[in-house]
């Protein structure tokens, strides 16, 4: 199930850096905002003054997924994730679908497993980023929870903008 709402983003789930995460690997950001800032980092470019908070990736495309794999200090069950995501006004930097792939055995293999977002369209932001808000999608589960201490993020560019690098503003893990 997804839907779209303006809201703020938590700090006290356990897809945030105050928590534990740890990122492993990621497509190449801007410097100055990398994945950490959808874990609830807090660096910006220009001595911290522009995107604090937010990761905004290299543009490279959108032929292929912007991701980022990463880790939480042990095991977490979750129902569904919270995904923010923020768009230039001029389109640019709109995250347009995003791939959910837990490490459930822990051995590197990342699996969709049912755990996707894979409309055609379902994240692109209507909200732009100098709105100081970004829009709230929510991905739910359907079938069961999942549980793992590994994840990956796939992000795909909205086609046909300037600058295709996905902003994301914040990513959340959805737990009960």
């Amino acid at each position: 199930m997804l839907s779209a709402l303006v809201h703020a983003q938590v700090s006290n789930d356990p897809f945030d850096v105050t928590n534990g995460v740890k990122i492993t690997n990621a497509s190449p950001t801007i410097a100055g905002v990398g994945p950490e800032g959808m874990f609830g980092g807090n660096t910006g470019y220009r001595n911290n003054t522009v995107e604090k908070g937010n990761t905004l990736f290299v543009d490279a495309g959108t032929d292929k997924p912007y991701f980022v794999e990463f880790t939480t200090p042990k095991p977490v069950t979750i129902k569904g994730i919270a995904e923010y995501v923020a768009r230039d006004t001029n389109g640019s930097r709109t995250a347009y679908k995003i791939r959910f792939y837990p490490d459930q055995n822990n051995n590197g293999n990342f699996k969709d497993d049912g755990y996707s977002d894979t409309g055609t369209n379902p994240l692109d932001s209507s909200v732009d980023v100098n709105t100081g808000k970004s829009s709230k999608y929510v991905c739910t589960f359907s079938g069961k929870p999942c549980t793992a201490s590994r994840f990956r993020l796939e992000f795909w560019a909205k086609p046909g903008v300037k600058n295709p690098g996905p902003r994301v503003v914040e990513i959340d893990a959805i737990q009960g």
